[in-house]
């Protein structure tokens, strides 16, 4: 008999082993050692609650053998406390020792241990017993309940003890006992199919859970890699914009939706000498010049309704200097078209400035320059030129004086006295037209009046001119000369191009401005369309008016429609001598001609 189990297990241990072969391709399930090393700590602790049962249980059921078979009782006692031992030694290989996946061999060990042992009881006890067939069942549902692998891999491990524990039966149980087992029989391989069934179907549903899992890992995986890459696009995307904000020539000002200031680059700092800690959390109007402010809080009130805005302002530094700039700002709108705030792009135009303070500085000494050289060739045509033609007149005069009557160089005398007579006066035209005498002497409203007088007088066209306010205000020879010479560019052009039957000229002085406005009743022209075109014109023109107004400080505006005659407006700043001039209206009706 011994023999036998001998040779019975030896043969169990070789199929064991040669179907152990392929048991990490039943339990993978095809999804490679991921599976296994993911499994490994399950495994492992289902070896150990596996052995820990074993141990506890087979020596505990010494009493049922105590019941049935007490004069076997000494026979039966190490057999079954030398199997809880055995399992206990493999429980405890199994904690000291990390196999892993490894660990299930421990447990198949244990339950072939465990199996023999009820075989030999059964050999012991010779035959069948019910009780004993019960704990043999117990062995087997538990062991394929709690061990964490496929059927396939348990299968083999519970046939041959099985088919050992059956072939013992049937060789030392009685025929009652045998008909016994076999009725029992089809509710053994019933309860075993189920448990078989149950731990493929738990088997499948940890590869499916593990191989969603690793696709979720995987596409976790993928997502931090992109998310790391945009991460990083993104950094060094705010980088080169950071970069490109604080190192751009031109300042750059971000402020929230009530004018608080939420960021500044380095250029605005510089600009103002403020820190950024200083700057931020300010309104941006605390930065702004006293005579700008109301300006730059307008143009902040369109962009609240998502306008863009440029425009000329003055900001403040730290030490209250004025600093001169260009603001182009525009809206910061969220999704929803709400106003979150803006931002604005300040360029320093302090240079500019001073250039074009330069430039109109020269501009200014030139044309004085050109005055006062207009006013000395005058001077000369006048005094010298004019005076020795005047007396060669009077020579030929005398001359024709002394000559017959009729005779023909008497004719040709009177002829050139005559022609020196027109060249005299034309002459003193010229003269005139350069300086005006009256201006130094008589002022500019007088001098405008004598002009308007001989311009109708010379042109035939009616000149209504009125003045007020002007005996107030204080003497400027650049002031008087170029407003002189605008009514002169522009009475030349309406002789020239208008064709006009009347012209008014009001001369007014109206704190803080000098306004004068020449309107005629000619043909007109699109006004729009003549400013535009003002920049090619060339000579005096429409270009000279508005170019000698610039250098006034002052403003040039043009209003025509054609058809509805044309209107030119001035206004310059005037300068007041003592207090604020009287509006007193200097008007000659009888000095004027119609």
């Amino acid at each position: 008999m011994w023999f036998y189990l001998k040779g019975g297990l030896a043969g169990a241990a070789r199929s064991a082993s040669c179907i152990g072969l392929r048991w990490k391709n039943y339990f993978s399930g095809g999804t490679g050692r991921g599976f296994e090393d993911d499994q490994a700590a399950l495994v492992r602790d289902r070896t150990s609650l596996i052995l820990v049962l074993a141990a506890l249980l087979f020596p505990f059921f010494t009493v049922t053998d105590w019941a049935y078979y007490p004069d076997k009782i000494w026979r039966l006692i190490p057999l079954r406390f030398g199997t809880g031992l055995a399992c206990l030694m493999l429980f405890w290989v199994n904690r000291r020792i990390d196999l892993g996946f490894q660990s299930a061999r421990l447990a198949f060990a244990g339950f072939h241990v465990c199996a023999f042992a009820m075989i030999i009881i059964v050999v012991v006890t010779d035959g069948y017993r019910t009780s004993y067939y019960a704990g043999f069942l117990m062995v087997i549902v538990a062991f394929s309940s709690i061990m964490a692998l496929p059927s396939r891999m348990m299968l083999p491990h519970l046939f041959i003890p099985y088919l050992f524990y059956t072939l013992v039966i049937l060789w030392k149980s009685g025929a009652e006992q045998i008909s016994l087992f076999f009725l029992s029989h089809i509710l053994v391989l019933v309860t075993l199919g189920i448990c078989l069934m149950a731990a493929e179907t738990n088997h499948r549903l940890r590869i499916k859970e593990y191989k969603t899992r690793k696709a979720l890992e995987e596409t976790k995986m993928k997502l931090q890699k992109q998310a790391r890459e945009l991460a990083e696009r993104v950094a060094e995307s705010r980088m080169r914009y950071r970069h490109l904000v604080e190192r751009m020539n031109d300042c750059l000002g971000v402020s929230g939706p009530d004018g608080e200031i939420v960021y500044v680059n380095d250029r605005m700092c510089e600009l103002l000498a403020f820190s950024r800690e200083e700057m931020l959390g300010r309104h941006f109007s605390d930065f702004i010049d006293g005579t700008a402010k109301i300006r730059v809080k307008n143009e902040f009130e369109k962009r609240k309704t998502g306008q863009r805005s440029a425009y000329e302002a003055c900001l403040v530094d730290k030490s209250g200097n004025s600093i001169p700039v260009i603001i182009s700002a525009e809206a910061l709108l969220d999704e929803k078209g709400a106003f979150q705030g803006s931002f604005a792009v300040i360029t320093d135009i302090s240079q500019q400035k001073r250039a074009e303070r330069r430039i109109a500085q020269l501009t200014h000494e030139l044309l004085r320059a050109l005055e006062n050289e207009r006013h000395r060739i005058a001077r000369d045509l006048h005094d010298h030129v004019a005076q020795d033609l005047s007396s060669l007149r009077i020579a030929f005069e005398d001359m024709a004086m002394q000559l017959e009557s009729g005779s023909p160089i008497r004719r040709q005398t009177s002829h050139l006295s005559r022609r020196l007579q027109d060249a005299i006066r034309d002459l003193r035209e010229i003269a005139y037209a350069l300086r005006p005498p009256d201006l130094d002497t008589l002022g500019l409203p007088r001098t405008i009046y004598r002009y308007c007088q001989e311009f109708s007088e010379y042109t035939g066209i009616p000149v209504n001119f009125v003045t007020a306010g002007m005996e107030g205000s204080a003497r400027d020879f650049d002031r008087e000369i170029n407003l002189y010479r605008l009514v002169q560019e522009a009475l030349a052009n309406i002789r020239k191009h208008a064709g006009a039957t009347n012209v008014d000229i009001r001369l007014i002085a109206s704190h803080p401005e000098i306004i004068l406005r020449i309107r005629d009743n000619g043909v007109g022209f699109d006004s729009e369309i003549r400013e535009s075109s003002v920049s090619s014109e060339r000579g005096m023109g429409l270009k000279g008016m508005a170019e000698r107004v610039a250098l006034l400080g002052g403003r040039f505006e043009i209003r025509s429609r054609p058809g509805e005659g044309c209107c030119i407006s001035v206004w310059i700043p005037m300068e007041v001598a003592g207090e604020r001039p009287d509006l007193v209206l200097d008007y000659f009706p009888d000095e004027l001609t119609g």
